[in-house]
């Protein structure tokens, strides 16, 4: 019958003990769980909608990389894997050319400070369109006292603050340092110089 000597053990072979340190070293290359995945995506504060995704997701180990060696917030890191591939894809982007490798070195290119966080998303699709990233793509960082100059000179061209409702000019100077330095700024940080701007000129 065909196939029917993989029924049997092989005779020829003599057998092998299986002990207790090869089965807890066998358990070790195991990978985790993925509800127990689930229920640690829950204590890091993970993004709903991106708990079940992540557990399964082929990132997953990458995900436990970064928030345990690479100490990087986790909510950044769950939707820079989840969220951030569902907007490429819909810009048209292949998505399944993600490579873990190119990932992991976005991230470490973070953490070493060589890119803010709003560049990520940038250097994905470009992971995606050449292949991996390349030293030129890489937005540099954009100084304080750089973004503090643009921010003076933007508001100095401003007429008739008092006429002007605070949340629309805190708006329109976000913009314009957005659109300046697109990539190489974060954004909570300049809502921050903006609003020290304009607390300070209306007391």
């Amino acid at each position: 019958m065909p196939g029917a000597d993989r029924m049997y053990p092989d005779t020829d072979l003599p057998p092998m003990r299986i002990t207790p340190e090869r089965v807890s070293k066998l358990t070790k290359t195991l990978p985790d769980k993925f509800w127990e995945r689930e229920l640690w995506y829950r204590e890091l504060g993970v993004p709903v909608d991106c708990i079940e995704v992540l557990s399964i997701s082929k990132f997953a180990e990458l995900f436990k990389e970064a928030i345990t060696k690479l100490k990087m917030d986790p909510v950044l890191v769950s939707v820079s894997i989840v969220q951030f591939p569902k907007r490429i894809k819909k810009k048209g982007y292949d998505v399944s050319k993600i490579e873990i490798e190119n990932i992991k070195r976005i991230f470490e290119l973070y953490v070493e400070g060589k890119i803010k966080r709003s560049a990520i998303f940038e250097l994905l699709k470009l992971s995606i369109k050449h292949g991996k990233y390349f030293e030129q793509f890489i937005p540099k960082p954009v100084e304080d006292k750089t973004v503090r100059e643009l921010l003076n000179q933007e508001f100095n061209k401003i007429k008739n603050f008092d006429g002007q409702v605070y949340k629309d000019l805190h708006s329109f100077l976000m913009g314009k340092i957005m659109r300046k330095f697109r990539y190489q700024v974060n954004g909570n940080e300049i809502a921050v110089l903006v609003e020290e701007k304009l607390k300070g000129v209306m007391k």
